[in-house]
């Protein structure tokens, strides 16, 4: 099974062509590629390059908006898989994902062992139990997999 990640960098991969991730540059530890925005020598500073490439094809980013990375590669600088959101807009969708992500967790480790107790899983994965349930009931109804009535 697939993560969220991999189906959203799939889908914008198969839609707006394959991210760009260069060979050059500093991935940081968040995963975004740092580049030098023009030489040191001439006060050259570190700058993200997705922003760099968001700046050189549509000017300045306005305050209070940020660069939003459709396909969720934050490595990529593919202006197709590029939008500007608002701060608030772009929190929402990453905690969405970050969100989507862990259920996508917990439903893996379900799927490895049905028969695992769900306040395990809840303690795994710093959950309540509602959580872990809501989860599991979600996907089974996703996937059209038999759900048992008393969940």
């Amino acid at each position: 099974m697939t993560t969220t990640q991999e189906r959203a960098t799939q889908r914008y991969t198969d839609r707006y062509g394959p991210c760009i991730v260069p060979d050059a540059g500093h991935i940081n530890k968040d995963g975004y590629v740092r580049t030098p925005n023009k030489n040191r020598k001439f006060g050259g500073r570190l700058v993200m390059l997705h922003r760099l490439e968001w700046e050189k094809a549509f000017g300045s980013i306005p305050d209070g908006y940020e660069v939003n990375h459709k396909c969720g590669n934050r490595a990529c600088s593919n202006l197709n898989h590029l939008e500007i959101l608002t701060r608030e807009d772009h929190l929402v969708m990453t905690n969405r994902n970050r969100y989507r992500f862990r259920s996508d967790k917990i439903f893996n480790r379900y799927l490895k062992d049905p028969s695992v107790d769900r306040d395990s899983l809840a303690s795994e994965f710093g959950v309540s139990r509602v959580t872990v349930d809501k989860n599991i009931c979600k996907y089974k109804k996703e996937f059209n997999l038999n759900t048992p009535k008393s969940l």
